[in-house]
């Protein structure tokens, strides 16, 4: 008996194939297409909607300040400016200059365990060890001279290897 080989493979079949497969990308292409579509006309409504929020906000705000031509006047314009940069300036904690101080005031032989700010106060709570209560003292003095005010040394206690564990407490500028 003789083997039949069938070739599935052939011109038509890969026809067949090639065309459902183009015919799935496109129907693909198509529902994405009408998906794309319909979330641009929600986005595009929910942007108007704020738009007109914005709008309704503006017409309430006070006008007195205002202009003839509804525009500032330099000394209400400037005033504003004033509040704003109090406001940045009490409200701004930096961590490179407050880092950097620290660092220059830490003498070798202080390591440092935790630092919590207190951003309202601009103070700070640090908790360290140092290999003797001399490098504690050492650094509240440098401490003072970097520009750290009202440092104090809240608690120490000695281990077992004489190593001094310490809290202190700090104020820092705000936006140094």
């Amino acid at each position: 008996m003789r083997k039949i080989d069938i070739n599935l493979a052939t011109a038509k079949g890969r026809h067949f194939i090639i065309s459902a497969l183009a015919t799935f990308a496109s129907a693909i292409a198509l529902i994405f297409s009408f998906y794309n579509i319909h979330e641009y006309s929600m986005n595009s409504s929910d942007i108007q909607e704020m738009a007109e929020r914005v709008r309704a906000l503006e017409e309430k705000l006070p006008r007195e300040l205002d202009g003839p031509k509804g525009e500032k006047e330099p000394r209400a314009l400037t005033r504003d400016i004033e509040i704003i940069n109090s406001y940045v300036e009490k409200r701004i904690f930096s961590w490179t200059g407050f880092l950097s101080e620290l660092e220059e005031a830490l003498p070798s032989g202080v390591y440092l365990l935790q630092v919590s700010p207190d951003f309202g106060k601009s103070a700070v709570s640090i908790a360290g060890t140092a290999r003797s209560m001399e490098d504690v003292f050492s650094t509240v003095s440098r401490m003072e001279a970097r520009g750290f005010e009202k440092v104090v040394l809240t608690r120490h206690s000695e281990d077992k290897e004489r190593l001094v564990i310490f809290n202190m407490s700090a104020q820092y500028g705000a936006g140094r």
